[in-house]
């Protein structure tokens, strides 16, 4: 029985030992298992991190790419849609447009520079397609110090050259409202800001003029002291959209 004592202490003293062993084991590898876990958790964000910039990345290549194709098109349906078209150019205003053969020559059918009875300042030329005298599509040429003692209804003028310049395409901002505003032409409504095949600014608003009868759409190209303006039928379709876009101007 003595002899079983000591046995009995052996044991329970291994038993013991190879408890405390596994407890440290099992601390150790808790200790790596959670180093491990906030090591990997960190590596998944930093993917995570990456797809993001990439994804980001990734769409600001395509919204370039798609910018880019769609400037590429509009030039080419553009160059396709006017292969066959005439040109026109004004060597007194340095410009130029391209129009079907089905609307004839532009010319000038009124032009007040002659008028020299009514004792007229600058000038201010109309003229119109030569096949297209039956329709409202009229183009005037009107210099700003054009002075005429019958009144005038004026589509631009410096200062909406000015803010025309400074703004961006797509619709009018407050400040080139208002200079259209202050030529007191009448109400204008629908304004918005395109762009020719060289990039130059024109604007296309509707003018309401109950008093003088008005209710026209005005594609205008506003210069430093003239403007070119069209009057347009009412829609702006494709045709006409191509004939706008060809207007430039040389200098």
């Amino acid at each position: 029985m003595a002899n079983d004592e000591p046995m009995r202490n052996k044991k329970f003293s291994l038993t013991g030992v190879l408890v405390i062993l596994l407890l440290a084991v099992a601390v150790v590898f808790l200790f790596y298992a959670f180093y491990i876990f906030n090591d990997l958790q960190k590596v998944r964000q930093d993917v995570v991190n990456l797809y993001n910039e990439f994804k980001v990345a990734s769409g600001k290549i395509d919204k370039f790419g798609l910018s880019e194709e769609n400037s590429a098109e509009k030039s080419m349906k553009f160059t396709e849609a006017t292969k066959n078209w005439q040109i026109y150019q004004n060597d007194d205003y340095h410009f130029q447009l391209k129009n079907p053969a089905s609307f004839g020559d532009l010319t000038v059918v009124q032009n007040d520079r002659q008028n020299k009875q009514l004792g007229i300042v600058g000038q201010s030329l109309t003229a119109k397609f030569s096949k297209m005298y039956d329709s409202a599509l009229a183009a005037h040429v009107v210099t700003y110090n054009y002075a005429n003692p019958q009144g005038a209804v004026w589509l631009a003028d410096k200062s909406v050259f000015d803010e025309l310049n400074k703004s961006a395409s797509g619709e009018c901002a407050s400040s080139l409202f208002d200079a259209l505003k202050t030529l007191s032409a009448g109400e204008i409504r629908n304004c918005f800001v395109y762009e020719n095949i060289l990039s130059q600014k024109y604007v296309i608003y509707r003018l309401v003029n109950n008093e003088k009868k008005i209710n026209t759409l005005e594609a205008v190209f506003p210069r430093e002291t003239f403007y070119v303006a069209f009057d347009l039928a009412g829609s702006l379709d494709s045709q006409m959209d191509y004939l706008l876009q060809s207007v430039v101007f040389l200098k």
